[in-house]
Formats: structure tokens, C-alpha cells, sequence
């Protein structure tokens, strides 16, 4: 469904909402399985939305599902809109490997703005490795991580 035309066509309807009321560039922030919808949107909505953000992206999946390599298994060469992809270093989910941050952005090649962000640190996980109280959920460095897709968002408009 993530990555499906109804779900893109739900997150432009929010998107034209936000944008017509209140006149402001609209930008989709996904985080773990909310990159699937963030790419897709991307993709599928173009200039429509004026940036993502992903954040603990998805790049490996169970053998038994489709798009093994999660959203780099999607269309990222399609994406023509600024891109920024935030990673914890200390994120243990399985399905979001800090390193992978990297072949994402090799994968942005048409994406008009592409910048990596690692934070580090934080709170000791109160919840499994692929939960938000743990490295995943940049846990502990919230205001830091907010602080950061902050700037990048105001140094592209």
C-alpha cells in the first residue's frame, strides 16, 4: 500500500491542503517504513511536494518480500526534488543499516539537492532495535535531529 498510487494520492491531497491554506512549500518527512510512502510520493508527485526527508530508511527486507533492498529498490532516479537522509550510527534495526545511507544517495542522482546527516549518541534503548525508544527512533537526540532537518529545509527554499 506504501508504495501504491492511493497512499501518493492521499499524501497529495494533504499536500495541496497544507500548501493552498497556508502557502508554504510542503516537504514529506518519512522515518522506517515511512520512507516506502515518502519515496513513493516523491516519485509519483514530483514538484507538487518541495523536499523529503528520510530518516532511518528501509534497505533490507525479509527474503519473502518484495523490494528486498527496500527503497533502493524503488526509483530513486526520479526523485528531481531536494533530499536529505538522516541515520543514527548506533541504529541496530536490521532493516535500516546506518551504512546504507550512502547507496541511497548514490541512487539520488537527479534530485536537485542531496545531503546525509549521521547523529550519534542519546539515551539508552527502552524498546527493541527497531522501535522508537532505541538508536532507530534517535532516541535521546530528538532536539538535535529536528535541529537538523530544520536547517536543510530552510537553506532549500
Amino acid at each position: 500500500w506504501r508504495i501504491g498510487n492511493e497512499n501518493a494520492t492521499d499524501i497529495k491531497a494533504v499536500a495541496m491542503f497544507m500548501k493552498n491554506k497556508f502557502n508554504i512549500p510542503v516537504w514529506i518527512v518519512g522515518t522506517s517504513r515511512g520512507t516506502f510512502s515518502t519515496v513513493n510520493a516523491a516519485i509519483k508527485l514530483g514538484q507538487d511536494i518541495y523536499g523529503i526527508v528520510l530518516t532511518s530508511s528501509i534497505t533490507t527486507r525479509p527474503k519473502a518480500e518484495s523490494l528486498k533492498r527496500g527503497i533502493l529498490d524503488m526509483h530513486l532516479d526520479q526523485i528531481t526534488i531536494p533530499a536529505l537522509i538522516v541515520a543514527h550510527k548506533e541504529d541496530k534495526c536490521f532493516f535500516s543499516p546506518p551504512d546504507s545511507v550512502n547507496l541511497i544517495k548514490a541512487e539520488l542522482v537527479n534530485s536537485t539537492n542531496v545531503a546525509v546527516q549521521f547523529l550519534a549518541g542519546g539515551k539508552s534503548p527502552k524498546t527493541k532495535a527497531s522501535m522508537p525508544l532505541s538508536a532507530h527512533g534517535f532516541y535521546g537526540v530528538e532536539k538535535e535531529t529536528v535541529s537538523h532537518i530544520s536547517d536543510f529545509v530552510k537553506s532549500n527554499q
